[in-house]
């Protein structure tokens, strides 16, 4: 997977190339004519055999930036919570695949008011087996501790590089660690709260499928 982004007069787009047929026509046709809630609009370009998936970021910025440049407030938080609830009822609707919702922060964008968090979707990326998010939060979480003396000790560290997504966390007694092989170059890390991974994960386990974020709003062809 290849990611570059390009900016224009009135436009900012995310683009990610991916080799050979590596995608899914009934993923594609699903966000082309439809708006699906919480999902960056994209489009597909074909060319040489290259196949591109063209996403809107227009006047948006990643979890990533905003979080290095401000953090994430509390009210953010709420917002981000409720996008995910959304995504997960739209890919439910749709039948889509939970592990094409890429995850890395550096592809998960919010709008400059902070109203608004968008997911990327990236079709056929479900047919890879790049581990399960739910399950590497399900089995390090247990680690993160409760007591408020040492705020570092009760957030996991979420940590993206060298191809490989681990998740780490300590309570000063027990540690936990697992990590998964990602496609992405991207580079990153961050603390999540234990309390925020538990509502995530209850969010992710009210249904046993999809486990998604995002919004898609694609255009139909005159």
């Amino acid at each position: 997977m290849e990611v570059s982004y390009k900016k224009e007069m009135d436009k900012n787009t995310m683009i990610i190339k991916v080799c050979g047929k590596n995608w899914s026509d009934y993923e594609t046709e699903m966000f082309y004519y439809n708006s699906i809630r919480t999902f960056l609009s994209f489009y597909v370009l074909v060319e040489d055999g290259q196949i591109s998936f063209i996403y809107d970021t227009t006047e948006m910025e990643s979890i990533s930036d905003h979080i290095k440049r401000s953090g994430m407030s509390q009210r953010e938080f709420g917002l981000f919570i409720i996008s995910i609830r959304r995504a997960l009822r739209g890919v439910e609707t749709y039948m889509l695949n939970e592990k094409s919702v890429v995850f890395d922060p550096n592809y998960v964008f919010v709008d400059k008011s902070c109203r608004k968090f968008k997911f990327c979707y990236l079709p056929g990326a479900g047919n890879n087996d790049n581990g399960n998010f739910k399950d590497m939060i399900k089995s390090t979480v247990y680690a993160v501790s409760d007591n408020n003396a040492k705020p570092i000790y009760t957030g996991s560290l979420f940590d993206i590089s060298d191809k490989t997504f681990r998740i780490i966390a300590i309570d000063g007694y027990r540690m936990a660690i697992r990590k998964e092989s990602v496609d992405t170059d991207s580079s990153n890390s961050f603390v999540v709260p234990g309390k925020t991974q538990l509502e995530i994960l209850k969010l992710l386990t009210e249904d046993d499928e999809p486990t998604i974020i995002s919004e898609v709003r694609a255009k139909k062809r005159s």
